[in-house]
């Protein structure tokens, strides 16, 4: 009998545990990439990534391939996008329009981004930036 009792306590407590850990209060969660605040924190990364970078051309996003987001005393987003530089030279005024680069000059990079956002306060800054050749 208390064998029982002391497993069915057990298993209680490992099941709470997983639960827990899956559903914890503000970690960062999978989050849709179609809201306005994802698309708001993805073009502000690239902008600053154009702004830091050494090349000439402007890259522009070919996939956002992960998005997590975390409240917080505002919002983090955690972007993994793969980026690609364009034909065009750095500011551009429509970077949209800028056609990726083909062939010796085409080159691709996995970057992942936190940006942190107030929107209440309409602010923005990258908080982290790593990006890997392709």
């Amino acid at each position: 009998m208390a064998l029982s009792l002391y497993l069915g306590f057990a298993l209680s407590f490992a099941l709470l545990a997983v639960v827990t850990v899956e559903m914890m209060v503000g970690a960062p969660q999978a989050s849709d990439p179609n809201t306005e605040g994802v698309n708001n924190a993805t073009n502000f990364a690239l902008e600053q990534y154009n702004l830091m970078s050494n090349d000439a051309r402007s890259y522009k996003l070919i996939d956002l391939i992960a998005v997590k987001t975390q409240v917080v005393a505002g919002v983090n987003y955690y972007l993994t996008m793969k980026i690609g530089a364009t034909n065009c030279r750095k500011n551009s005024e429509n970077l949209e329009a800028c056609e990726l680069a083909q062939n010796d000059e085409a080159q691709t990079r996995i970057c992942t981004f936190q940006v942190y956002s107030i929107p209440w306060k309409n602010t923005m800054s990258l908080e982290d930036s790593n990006c890997e050749a392709v």
